[in-house]
């Protein structure tokens, strides 16, 4: 039903964006902290921090990627080659309920561990002046020399391996879920996963979350008041929650009565 289909779509986008929003709230939160500690300070997540995480691994996990892969499967019409007739099919409440806490999980860890991108937790200002002051050869670095293009490009890309990593847990529970939860649908057959398509649908969710991440941890820091990124990460996470997925089911067989 493509209609139900669009209605996933729309879940995973709105998802991502709630889960953008609340992460700009801990954010704050956190440069507030380092601002009153000072930014050489090591700042401990407080119950506050903690909280903020929780909700962001809600919405991104359990409603951007739980939620559409619910939809997804009210979207299957399965029917009996031999009669031509529709198949009734029922999903596994157990596992669809240890599928939706097992997303949640992951995507919290895999947020925790982005979110410990030094830049993430500090303001546009002072992650320009730690640029400045750190580079390594002060009298070859003249600013009349370098562009801004120059500069902004080697914030964008320095020391991005908190948020390549937490990516990569973010998509592992992502493609870890779905293959759990195809376990819970229950018909008279059983399903047979195109394993090219699977592992290509594994491969660009890890990439397109790594790049969702990378907007949100890393180009809103520099950027907060850009909200075209904000409709980027969104868009990129929807990709990464819904490619895995239909690329799975789309070329799957489900072999009725067999």
């Amino acid at each position: 039903d493509r209609r139900v289909v669009g209605v996933s779509f729309l879940v995973s986008f709105l998802g991502v964006y709630v889960a953008v929003c609340v992460a700009e709230q801990l954010r704050q939160s956190l440069i507030d902290d380092r601002q009153v500690h000072g930014y050489k300070a090591k700042i401990s997540r407080s119950k506050k921090h903690i909280i903020f995480l929780a909700t962001v691994g809600l919405a991104l996990g359990g409603v951007a990627v739980w939620g559409m892969h619910y939809f997804s499967l009210l979207s299957l019409v399965l029917t009996d080659p031999s009669s031509g007739e529709g198949v009734q099919y029922q999903s596994s409440i157990p596992v669809q309920v240890l599928s939706f806490f097992m997303i949640c999980i992951t995507s919290t860890v895999g947020l925790t561990i982005a979110s410990h991108d030094d830049m993430f937790s500090r303001s546009r200002a002072s992650i320009v002046d730690e640029f400045m002051r750190g580079a390594e050869d002060v009298d070859s670095f003249n600013t009349h020399k370098v562009s801004t293009r120059s500069i902004l490009f080697t914030i964008m890309t320095k020391k991005l391996d908190r948020i390549i990593l937490g990516g990569l847990v973010g998509a592992a529970g992502i493609v870890s879920m779905f293959f759990f939860s195809m376990q819970g649908i229950v018909f008279p057959g059983h399903v047979a996963l195109n394993v090219g398509m699977s592992i290509l649908g594994a491969v660009l969710c890890a990439i397109s979350t790594i790049f969702e991440y990378w907007i949100l941890f890393r180009l809103l820091s520099i950027f907060p008041e850009k909200e075209w990124l904000r409709f980027a990460v969104a868009a990129s996470g929807m990709f990464s929650c819904t490619i895995p997925n239909y690329l799975a089911l789309g070329y799957a067989k489900f072999n009725v009565g067999s």
